[in-house]
């Protein structure tokens, strides 16, 4: 009789089973490393995403700074350096000012100086980020038109973002 008052006791019992609980957490850790799995994919995508931006806007700046002074340019130089830097471009304006441009890369910024016959410049930075390898930012003047390719590298690791852009431009030609 004392059994069976157990039994009743033990089936009239509300709780959970062992199988019952495991499957329980089962199921909240496949939630909770689904969850953690986007929120690092999130973040992560994040920083790489703005490192690109950043890489390509940089590129471009550079890229617009050297085409729009090749365009007015009538002298072109080089220097014989593998990447072609200091580059320095001269040209008269339309009331007879001299202006010469010279660009150069100091550690991983692209710097511009412009000078004129009325008043002499200042070194100022319009791209962060270049890659100084001469294989991979230079500039070249044959063909009688001028090729600058930039590459700038952001991050590192997973985050890592490289941008490379090649601009090709003629210079105005020459009326003498």
């Amino acid at each position: 009789m004392i059994f069976h008052r157990l039994r009743k006791v033990n089936k009239n019992q509300a709780g959970f089973t062992l199988i019952e609980f495991v499957m329980a957490l089962t199921i909240s850790a496949i939630i909770s490393g689904t969850i953690t799995a986007t929120i690092f994919q999130v973040v992560t995508s994040s920083g790489r995403t703005n490192n690109h931006m950043i890489a390509i806007r940089q590129a471009q700046e550079a890229g617009f700074e050297i085409s729009r002074d090749a365009q007015q340019a009538r002298v072109v130089t080089p220097t014989a350096d593998p990447d072609g830097f200091p580059l320095v471009l001269n040209w008269t304006d339309w009331e007879g000012v001299t202006n010469t441009v010279t660009y150069k890369i100091e550690g991983t910024e692209l710097h511009r100086k412009h000078d004129t016959s009325v008043d002499p410049g200042d070194w100022g930075c319009i791209a962060q980020y270049i890659n100084p390898d001469p294989a991979k930012t230079y500039c070249d003047f044959t063909g009688g038109k001028l090729t600058f390719m930039v590459t700038v590298t952001l991050g590192s690791g997973f985050e890592e973002q490289n941008e490379t852009r090649v601009y090709e431009v003629a210079p105005r030609p020459s009326s003498r």
